[in-house]
Formats: C-alpha cells, sequence, structure tokens
C-alpha cells in the first residue's frame, strides 16, 4: 500500500529513458503517487505521494510527456475547489504543481488523460460540470498557463466522457498540382481528328483564371481567350482560315492562391 495501490492509467517513457505512472490510491496519504520504473535496473522509485495540498489526488488516467519536457496530468479529486486538477510534473526537480483547479463551470472530476496538440496546446475532457453539467472540452496553453473552455458537452453531442484520450487527426493535404499543357501540332481540316487546338488543364478546378493568346510568325495576333475551356479552331481574329505554318502561343494563368504562371511556346498548323 505504502507505494500505491489499483494503478488506472498506462505507463509512458520519458526521455529520460524512464517509465512514469500515476496510481489513485496507496502512498503515504493514501491517496495515490506517482512513480517512475527504470526497465534496465528494474528499479521502482516512488517519487511523489500524492495530496490534496499539493497537486490534487486520486488520478484516474496518465500521464503526457509535453514538448516542453514536463509531465502534465489531471486528479479527479482536489485543487481549491475539490473538484480536480491539471497538473504539471518537472521531473529534474521532482515537484508537482496545481496547474489548474476544475470547478462546476469549467468542468470537475476529470477520469482521462491529457493529449498535445500540433499547436502546442494540450487538451483533455471532464465528465461532469459544464452547462450542461454533462462534462466539458479544454484546452490549456503550457506556455502562457491558462486553461479555457472549448465546449459544453450536451444532451445532441454527448455527455459525460470517462477517462478518454483525445486524437488529433490530421487533414491530408492536396498534392494535386495545376498544370497548363499546350499541344505543339493540330490539322483544323474537318476530318474530326485533331481539328482543334486547346491547352490540357489538369486539376482544373485549382485555376482561378486565364489568358491565351495566339501569334502568327510576323507577330500578328490570330486568337486570343479568357475561357478555362478555351478552343482555337485555326481561324484568325477575322474569322478566316489561317495557313499553314508555325503559331507562338503566350499563357498566362492565376490558381486558387493567386499564384501566377506564365508560359510560352510553338503550334504548328496544318491542313
Amino acid at each position: 500500500v505504502i507505494n500505491g495501490s489499483k494503478p488506472e492509467g498506462d505507463l509512458i517513457q520519458a526521455n529520460d529513458g524512464l517509465l512514469y505512472g500515476l496510481v489513485p490510491n496507496g502512498g503515504q496519504f493514501y491517496n495515490g503517487i506517482l512513480f517512475s520504473y527504470d526497465i534496465s535496473t528494474s528499479t521502482f522509485s516512488k517519487k511523489i505521494d500524492l495530496h490534496y495540498t499539493n497537486g490534487g489526488y486520486c488520478p484516474l488516467g496518465s500521464l503526457l510527456q509535453a514538448s516542453n519536457g514536463k509531465l502534465y496530468g489531471m486528479m479527479s479529486k482536489g485543487g481549491a475547489n475539490n473538484m480536480g486538477t491539471l497538473f504539471e510534473y518537472d521531473m529534474n526537480t521532482n515537484t508537482i504543481t496545481d496547474k489548474f483547479s476544475f470547478s462546476s463551470s469549467m468542468g470537475k472530476f476529470p477520469k482521462g488523460s491529457l493529449m498535445q496538440a500540433s499547436n502546442g496546446k494540450i487538451y483533455g475532457t471532464t465528465p461532469l460540470g459544464g452547462a450542461f453539467s454533462g462534462g466539458t472540452l479544454f484546452e490549456y496553453d503550457p506556455v502562457t498557463d491558462t486553461l479555457i473552455k472549448k465546449a459544453d458537452f450536451n444532451p445532441t453531442s454527448g455527455m459525460k466522457p470517462q477517462k478518454i484520450r483525445l486524437l488529433e487527426i490530421c487533414r491530408v493535404v492536396s498534392t494535386e498540382t495545376l498544370t497548363v499543357i499546350p499541344p505543339n501540332i493540330f490539322s483544323p481540316n474537318g476530318d474530326g481528328i485533331n481539328d482543334e487546338w486547346t491547352p490540357l488543364i489538369n486539376y482544373k478546378s485549382l485555376l482561378k483564371d486565364i489568358e491565351i493568346t495566339v501569334y502568327n510568325r510576323w507577330g500578328n495576333k490570330v486568337f486570343s481567350s479568357l475561357d478555362k475551356s478555351a478552343v482555337w479552331n485555326g481561324n484568325s481574329l477575322t474569322g478566316q482560315p489561317c495557313l499553314d505554318g508555325t503559331y507562338y502561343y503566350y499563357i498566362n494563368y492565376t490558381d486558387n492562391n493567386t499564384k501566377m504562371f506564365s508560359q510560352k511556346g510553338f503550334i504548328t498548323l496544318i491542313h
């Protein structure tokens, strides 16, 4: 009993190589302990005897090592309101600090574990308290040492989460690349084969706007369009068929992020 009893949470391996865990019962004050275990030497060490006067007591979840190297967790009891705490444990100084005392409005009697998201903030839930007495979702910033309530669980969203750990799901970033590929030859002779010239646009949904201009060898404009589905049939701006030969195109376009692109090249027209 002096080394704790009835553990409920998981172990974590901290950056010092040791395993750390929490026990909700036993210890010097019968309020639980925080301990470490050295795998290499099979050595168990009681680090803190939990007490209601410092950090809270009766933890019903697991520890989290945050990016600052400190360990964080929740106590289901204790704190200023005797409704549980969010605490910080410093492995270097072997000290535990009550960082936030839960309350009826902010959520109370937490039973789960914390997680740190990619924004550096720490998130967790409580099973009780909040606007609907069904628990809360909260965010703790270890940099500013502030905790804010993000949501109140309710009959519609669900209530009273028990001993959970939140999971961050990262959205897959699209790897689609906008490209404009103009053909370099076409034959507008009416045979139904390659009669028109139109740039191939991959992932057209990423295209915001486009400007296409075609010139003959003397620098006269023969075709111009702002249409994303522009088609040149081989006629000049006056509607007359253009002569066989080499023509030059200029394409300027912008994607949905307003990034601008330019490209140029030549077209061979053969009737």
